[in-house]
């Protein structure tokens, strides 16, 4: 098992920064492309997204500047939009926070999912910024358990859908989460030989998150190519 207090933890928390620690996630950005990941989300100001199989909180930084930078340019006291698989969803951005915030303004909700050691761990390793926005559960992502007042706009499952023993049955238990529309991310690595990732005896090919899509009444709404992995954006039929 992975050891949190041994990897790359910078971007949570800059007192923690090394020069190895650093160069490891710089090499992990150019092929795992977050700005891409992230914008397939669609995410709007007061946006909520939940980020199964968190980790060491890889996302956790990029996910908080984009709520940041949409909740800068929201009008205070409008209301944003989300427009994903076809639908708005209206989001209230006006102060002192958007519905289910863990900490007032600027609005929107990171719920950062994964269990012991990682989630334990998390909770140390925010800075004090990203707890303006994270809520860390500890939680199994195979049957999700999100706060009561869970309304999740986006799912993001990224390196985590090789490690599904019954890849739909989660899926349906993430549905229940998801608000009219909401999209769900999922980025895994091509069922091939990679210079990175786990063992290909490990992965799982891109049909195989495909079929489980759609037997799990998802509507494929996008598929792109990252360097090593694919990407697959769906929605709630």
């Amino acid at each position: 098992m992975i050891d949190p207090a041994q990897s790359p933890s910078w971007r949570l928390n800059l007192d923690r920064a090394t020069p190895a620690s650093q160069g490891i996630e710089d090499a992990r950005d150019i092929w795992q492309q977050p700005e891409r990941v992230v914008e397939a989300l669609g995410l709007c100001a007061g946006a909520r997204v939940a980020d199964l199989g968190a980790g060491t909180g890889y996302f956790i930084p990029h996910l908080v500047r984009a709520l940041a930078l949409r909740a800068f340019a929201a009008p205070v006291g409008d209301k944003a939009c989300d427009k994903v698989g076809g639908a708005r969803v209206p989001v209230e951005t006006s102060c002192p926070a958007a519905p289910g915030s863990p900490a007032g303004c600027p609005g929107g909700t990171i719920w950062a999912v994964d269990r012991a050691p990682f989630a334990s761990w998390l909770r140390g390793a925010l800075s004090e910024n990203a707890r303006r926005f994270v809520e860390v559960v500890d939680g199994d992502v195979h049957e999700l358990e999100l706060p009561s007042s869970a309304n999740a706009h986006a799912i993001l499952a990224c390196n985590l859908f090789h490690q599904l023993h019954d890849p739909v049955a989660a899926l349906n238990s993430w549905r229940r989460w998801l608000a009219p529309g909401a999209r769900v991310v999922i980025v895994d690595f091509f069922d091939r030989n990679l210079p990175v990732g786990p063992a290909r005896s490990e992965l799982v090919g891109e049909w195989v998150v495909l079929d489980a899509l759609r037997e799990a009444k998802y509507r494929v709404a996008e598929r792109q190519a990252l360097p090593y992995q694919y990407l697959i954006s769906a929605t709630t039929a």
